[in-house]
């Protein structure tokens, strides 16, 4: 069984805030009170919130992800050169 996912609209709804208080807090914009923040925050852990990376991509018009094509991973120099790229990127 799957669950959907919470969404902002739905916390902010619960919380009885904007959508765009919500997603300030979630960004941790300084224009929010550190008590809303507190609020908001539990809310949307005990409601199972996530961020969508996928939305936040397309927001930010950068999905912060990086791609590499490789012919096969069980290479050994491969799973390396892959392995090396990450630990870079971290």
């Amino acid at each position: 069984m799957s669950h959907r996912p919470v969404t902002i609209k739905e916390v902010a709804a619960r919380a009885g805030v904007s959508i765009m208080t919500v997603s300030k807090v979630m960004n941790d914009a300084p224009d929010i009170s550190a008590g809303t923040k507190e609020k908001i925050r539990g809310l949307a852990r005990e409601m199972g919130y996530r961020t969508n990376p996928i939305a936040r991509g397309l927001r930010l018009k950068s999905t912060r992800t990086v791609g590499v094509l490789v012919p096969l991973l069980d290479e050994e120099h491969i799973s390396e050169v892959v392995a090396a790229i990450e630990s870079q990127l971290q």
